[in-house]
């Protein structure tokens, strides 16, 4: 039977060093063990990666500036992880800023995960430099991940976006769609976000009845995966087809069919396998399989 990969396997430390401390040349790698930190170095939702496609071990030469704040990500692999948000695009000799999409066929799973992780932190600061109850502007705070207003006292965290995602089967058929926002060509499961005042289940059945126009049973939670783009989570689900003619949502599905597993090789082109859509299909596929 096909089983989900691990998605969470970063032991994440959410603070930051006390502000006396927060200084680069605190986090400068000790030249005799250069693999003891991991850097994640972030500007437009790109990383920094080195000639050899790696993430730097240490500071690149052309960062100096000791007003930059320094976080403490987390743990991968025991080595600690950190950051560091630009304040201008910067040229760095031998080594590239990569956009987050592109780091997913470029880094491993966990490494990916922790660069999500920065990303995230970077719109969140960007989009609270200034307090959204009475504009002034906004700290850092030192012990956890958030920004606070000294003047009216508001304090933020960083947004998470829940969704549903649903992998449907009707006998050997599963049902792949077309959203209007994906890469040319891409087929992938239905998927949604979660509405105030709803729950995860019928967060479910609303989105294939909205989308796709079709009624589901046997709901089963598969696995979820943080997704930073910009900041949602995804959580996973599989159904069994139970009524309905596929209807489709105009505004946003372009195409939608039931696919039979039997016939992969004229199916369209399916998501990337680090994507938890992809595992879904996967998933059902075998279980599929398994029940014949």
């Amino acid at each position: 039977m096909y089983t989900f990969p691990e998605f969470h396997r970063v032991v994440y430390i959410t603070s930051s060093l006390p502000k006396e401390q927060a200084t680069l040349s605190h986090y400068q790698t000790d030249p005799s063990n250069p693999k003891q930190s991991v850097w994640f170095i972030v500007f437009g939702q790109k990383i920094l990666l080195t000639s050899n496609g790696d993430l730097p071990s240490a500071l690149p030469g052309a960062i100096s500036d000791d007003k930059l704040e320094p976080m403490v990500l987390g743990e991968l692999q025991g080595r600690s992880c950190h950051m560091v948000v630009l304040e201008q695009d910067t040229a760095f000799a031998q080594a590239e800023m990569v956009d987050l999409r592109s780091l997913a066929e470029r880094l491993p799973a966990e490494q990916f995960a922790m660069a999500g992780k920065a990303c995230q932190w970077e719109t969140f600061l960007n989009n609270h430099r200034f307090c959204g109850r009475c504009g002034a502007r906004m700290r850092q705070v030192q012990w956890e991940l958030a920004m606070h207003c000294d003047h009216c006292k508001h304090r933020c965290y960083p947004r998470l976006s829940p969704c549903i995602i649903v992998a449907v089967r009707r006998d050997r058929q599963i049902l792949l769609a077309q959203n209007k926002r994906h890469k040319s060509g891409v087929y992938s499961v239905v998927a949604g976000f979660i509405e105030p005042g709803e729950t995860v289940e019928q967060a479910v059945h609303r989105e294939l009845a909205e989308e796709v126009g079709i009624a589901v049973t046997g709901l089963t939670y598969r696995a979820s995966q943080p997704w930073p783009f910009p900041h949602a989570l995804m959580m996973a689900f599989t159904a069994d087809y139970l009524a309905g003619d596929l209807v489709l949502e105009q505004k946003e599905i372009s195409d939608a069919g039931w696919y039979a597993i039997t016939e992969r090789e004229v199916w369209p082109p399916l998501p990337d396998d680090y994507t938890v859509a992809r595992q879904l299909i996967e998933q059902l596929i075998a279980d599929i399989e398994q029940n014949d």
